[in-house]
């Protein structure tokens, strides 16, 4: 797949791992500024049933352009899955991306992206609890292979094994979820921050990508930018 030249430099201080948490949210670095979610998983279906044992979806991978716009880049890539085509530039303006908050805070985000689903008949909403394996499993099955959509998950950075001891632990990022392998237990993921040569497409195990999710945490963020049909 051909990589997308980013012209954007790194800060020093992200390459050396010493990016303090801003003063509002405990994570949301390289992309995304958590705010606090209310739980609504316990009320809402996920229908993973009659879904195929492994899928992968086909994308057109990009890579963020600036540094702080993880955001935009996976939300683009998944609106593309529904046939919807905005540019990370567009959406990243929408979203009000900024260098300043280092990021892009996930309601926004969120917000930003369902106004485009809905022409296509979907939503976007922030769900705090994938965490748990199972639950991170079924949602990311019932968008991927139910819906045949590619799905935004919201993690800490430095708990992907590909970005370990790269970046503070509580640096935020997300990336994108367009496949799974039920027997094996692992997600495909694109990760749109190639900075050290290591973003692209991924096999996570699930275990793994459950504890890297931002709802693995004290404060409960979101994890995921869970599809749904309207």
């Amino acid at each position: 797949m051909k990589k997308v030249i980013v012209a954007a430099t790194v800060p020093a201080t992200l390459l050396l791992g010493l990016v303090s948490s801003p003063a509002h949210a405990a994570a949301g670095h390289n992309g995304t500024v958590a705010q606090p979610v209310r739980t609504v998983a316990a009320t809402e279906p996920v229908r993973a049933k009659g879904t195929p044992a492994r899928l992968n979806l086909k994308i057109k991978g990009i890579y963020q352009k600036r540094w702080w716009w993880c955001s935009p880049a996976v939300g683009a890539i998944s609106l593309r899955t529904m046939g919807i085509n905005v540019s990370q530039n567009v959406l990243a303006k929408k979203m009000r991306s900024s260098e300043a908050i280092a990021g892009t805070l996930d309601t926004r985000a969120v917000a930003v992206l369902s106004t485009y689903a809905r022409k296509k008949g979907y939503k976007y909403t922030r769900q705090n609890d994938v965490h748990k394996p199972a639950r991170l499993a079924a949602r990311v099955v019932h968008d991927v292979g139910s819906l045949r959509k590619a799905v935004p998950i919201q993690v800490y950075m430095a708990r992907l094994p590909w970005h370990r001891n790269r970046v503070a632990k509580d640096a935020g990022h997300v990336v994108l979820a367009f496949g799974y392998d039920k027997k094996a237990k692992k997600i495909r993921v694109w990760d749109p921050y190639d900075y050290y040569g290591t973003g692209g497409v991924h096999d996570i195990a699930l275990n793994t990508l459950a504890k890297a999710t931002q709802s693995n945490g004290p404060d409960r963020f979101a994890g995921i930018y869970y599809i749904s049909r309207i």
